[in-house]
């Protein structure tokens, strides 16, 4: 997804030692692997072939790592991540892996205290210029992927305009993208960011594809706002209501 002009290393979070428990961060990195995986195998079949089973192996060896990294504490999402693997193992159908993957995220949020929103509503400017700095170069000064940097990547960085790419995202799960990376692509890990940062491109990049807001509707709560999808708040608000509520109905989105 995002990245620096020259890319800069960043010491991997150590082990927990033994009898202390696993950070957050863990946590969420497992939620990101889980993620990615279910996405890999959803993406194959929408495409009309099936899914890229070697990087779903990667994958699923990736998220058992994190998972073995949890110690004791992981034992509570062991049913979950066992259905979520065998749903895959066994070829699934993306519904079934879609819905353990759903589950096996959810243990992981209740299990791990993980927050899945910032602790004020994002200020989208601030995110404009995160994304300037950290972003653009590989995405685009608007999203759309026309950079220099994009044209030698496999697999290309992803376009913030596409609905495709888009509608189903929510802030949340692009935050822990950011925070951890996009695992067997270009896109690192920009933990080096505060927590402030990473919200707030977050909640830029989101909002990048919508109109200005012109019917100010009713404010949702930060956690609504960051794990609902485009896709969700359209259905519940209607389509005109999208802009504002990504948007915010009194906060402009500065265009880079």
């Amino acid at each position: 997804m995002f990245c620096f002009p020259i890319l800069i290393s960043f010491l991997a979070l150590s082990a927990p030692l033994p009898g202390s428990p696993p950070s957050v961060e863990r946590w969420s990195e497992l939620i990101t692997v889980v993620q990615q995986a279910n996405d890999v195998y959803g993406e194959g079949f929408e495409a009309g072939h099936a899914p890229d089973w070697a990087l779903n192996e990667v994958l699923l060896d990736e998220a058992a790592g994190l998972a073995e990294g949890l110690g004791s504490e992981g034992s509570a999402i062991f049913p979950e991540f066992t259905m979520f693997k065998s749903a895959i193992l066994n070829r699934g159908s993306v519904e079934w892996v879609s819905r353990a993957s759903d589950q096996l995220v959810q243990a992981l949020v209740r299990a791990g205290h993980v927050t899945t929103s910032p602790r004020q509503l994002p200020d989208l400017a601030h995110g404009a210029q995160v994304f300037a700095s950290a972003c653009a170069a590989c995405h685009g000064v608007r999203g759309d992927t026309q950079a220099p940097a994009a044209r030698n990547m496999s697999p290309p960085p992803a376009s913030f305009l596409d609905p495709e790419v888009m509608d189903n995202l929510t802030p949340y799960r692009l935050f822990n993208l950011v925070t951890h990376g996009l695992s067997q692509t270009a896109m690192p890990s920009f933990i080096a960011l505060t927590e402030a940062d990473r919200w707030a491109v977050s909640f830029y990049v989101i909002a990048l594809r919508q109109p200005p807001c012109v019917s100010p509707v009713r404010k949702l709560t930060h956690e609504e706002l960051a794990t609902k999808s485009d896709a969700e708040l359209r259905a519940a608000y209607g389509n005109p209501a999208l802009a504002c509520l990504r948007r915010g109905n009194e906060r402009e989105l500065n265009s880079p």
